[in-house]
């Protein structure tokens, strides 16, 4: 039986398109918003970056001092700096970025600030040298940290992030395919402008488009997680000055 709730399309549909079977997967419970993003760089931000902070209390405390192979002062300074500096910008830089759709406006979160854009705006979408998603919107050119294309792509086709962002931005009015890759072959460009048609229907049911005319950028680095992070090591600074201090 077909789905009637809006934003809700499923297989049972009738027509197993592989684009929006992972843009289902991708779509955050109870709301419309797909998220997309790396899952392995962000597993490996949180990991590495809680990783430091748990490194500095068990190793880099205050008996690190005493110890027969004893650091000295400048030596449990210096690093404890390093361990914190690694902590909060392997955080920032490979845990914070993703990519959110929701009523043909993006969401990109990036290190250090969030830029929102409609996808309707959007006339090109290419690589950086770094294998990073770049969408240019009006006169805006917005790298998605979180999103990456392999530069082989005539070799492997189109990743999954990429797939369900050109088919959202085709379904709002945008583009459809990578601009700086090689023609696709006309079974894809068909396929996609079914993933394409497809999204746009899923979309109609959750109501109409937001209507924002221009890219808005906010800079933005702090969230729950790294607030969380910085009072972790906010908690480890005041346990160790004291005993630096103590010991000179």
């Amino acid at each position: 039986m077909a789905s009637e709730k809006p934003g809700s399309w499923s297989p049972d549909d009738g027509v197993e398109d592989p684009v929006m079977i992972s843009r289902q997967n991708k779509t955050r419970p109870g709301t419309s918003v797909v998220r997309l993003a790396n899952t392995t760089n962000r597993f490996c931000g949180f990991a590495l970056s809680w990783g430091a902070l748990a490194f500095a209390w068990a190793l880099l405390g205050k008996d690190s001092l005493a110890w027969d192979d004893a650091f000295s002062p400048v030596g449990l300074t210096m690093a404890s700096a390093i361990a914190l500096v690694f902590s909060l910008t392997i955080y920032v830089w490979l845990a914070r970025p993703y990519v959110d759709l929701d009523a043909g406006l993006a969401r990109v979160r990036n290190p250090l600030r969030v830029d929102e854009l409609p996808l309707a705006m959007v006339v090109r979408v290419d690589r950086t040298l770094g294998s990073h998603l770049r969408v240019h919107a009006g006169n805006r050119r917005v790298v998605l940290w979180g999103l990456e294309q392999p530069l082989q792509q005539a070799l492997v086709g189109y990743s999954e992030n990429a797939s369900v962002l050109l088919a959202e931005t085709a379904a709002s009015g945008g583009v459809s395919d990578l601009s700086d890759a090689p023609s696709r072959s006309a079974r894809a460009r068909s396929a996609a402008r079914r993933s394409a048609a497809l999204v746009a229907e899923d979309r109609s049911r959750t109501g109409p488009a937001q209507s924002a005319r221009a890219v808005v950028t906010r800079w933005k680095v702090l969230d729950l997680w790294l607030g969380m992070l910085l009072v972790g090591w906010a908690a480890y600074v005041a346990w160790i000055v004291p005993a630096i201090f103590a010991s000179q």
